[in-house]
């Protein structure tokens, strides 16, 4: 177990059974044992600062030990090596949720309702977008504030729709696409569930 005094929108299950956290408020980049035991600390801000609760949303350890962090109140994603030194800072106006590191090298990126434009982008190394889901691009799918994603074995695209700041039962929680943004399927359930946040697949 692992309590932490600020928001955690961060959780990932490493290959060696470890967790990695990151924490919002402290700015903090975790790795912790099974049984609790703190292995490794980044500090992205100075001890006792609190970020705040936009300074952070989702983050992810890449294989080469690299991390990669959504600034949500920041508009960028930034790259920091496996001592927390900036590898690169990446633009993303709109407030950056979750992102994910591709075996092609490339970065998805979910965007928020900062500029009401809300989205996903794939940018390259270089950090030029090479695709984008805008949010008018799918039929009866209107984007709010996109969160979680999961890239499926056969390149599809599992993606959440937060659908708070007054847009409950405005539009699907959940649904999958292809690159070529043809829906495979929506869930819409509005009275089973107010807003859904993120998606785990197994």
């Amino acid at each position: 177990p692992h309590d932490s005094p600020g928001g955690i929108y961060a959780c990932q299950r490493l290959p060696n059974g470890d967790t990695f956290i990151g924490e919002c408020n402290s700015g903090r980049l975790l790795e912790v044992a099974p049984d609790g035991t703190l292995r490794k600390e980044i500090r992205l801000l100075p001890q006792g600062t609190d970020g705040g609760h936009a300074y952070m949303r989702n983050a992810r350890k890449l294989e080469n030990g690299h991390y990669l962090v959504a600034h949500y109140g920041l508009d960028k994603v930034c790259e920091y090596d496996d001592k927390g030194s900036l590898v690169r800072a990446i633009a993303v106006h709109g407030g950056p949720h979750s992102v994910l590191g591709l075996k092609n090298g490339n970065i998805l990126i979910s965007c928020s309702d900062h500029n009401g434009d809300p989205g996903v982008i794939e940018v390259n190394p270089k950090g030029k977008i090479v695709w984008q889901l805008k949010k008018d691009d799918l039929p009866g799918i209107v984007l709010k504030f996109m969160t979680g994603m999961v890239v499926l074995p056969n390149g599809h695209l599992v993606l959440t729709n937060w659908l708070g700041h007054n847009h409950f039962g405005e539009s699907a929680h959940v649904f999958e696409i292809t690159r070529r943004k043809k829906v495979i399927w929506a869930y819409r359930d509005h009275s089973l569930l107010r807003t859904v946040s993120n998606v785990q697949l197994w």
